[in-house]
């Protein structure tokens, strides 16, 4: 995994190695990635967050038009959720 870590980072990549896994924290509004060593498939598998955040932003546009829906008072509120 150290290989594959210095590898990622000469390529100008911010990869660390941390409990086993690669994390790499690509650019702009990108999720972190990490990569973990799969030993009984010998392979690397690429992981993210995406559903987690996918459900957060899902609920939090429902919250929103909910609220403007309602239009009780905390429009602004609602349209910062939106």
């Amino acid at each position: 995994m150290e290989d594959l870590a210095d590898l990622l980072k000469s390529n100008g990549l911010n990869a660390r190695v941390k409990n086993g896994k690669v994390s790499v924290r690509l650019d702009g509004l990108s999720n972190p990635v990490s990569i973990v060593k799969d030993i009984s498939d010998d392979e690397c598998k690429v992981k993210t967050n995406d559903s987690i955040i996918t459900v957060f932003a899902c609920f939090s546009l429902f919250l929103g038009l909910s609220g403007i829906y309602e239009g009780s008072g905390k429009f602004l509120i609602s349209c910062a959720f939106v």
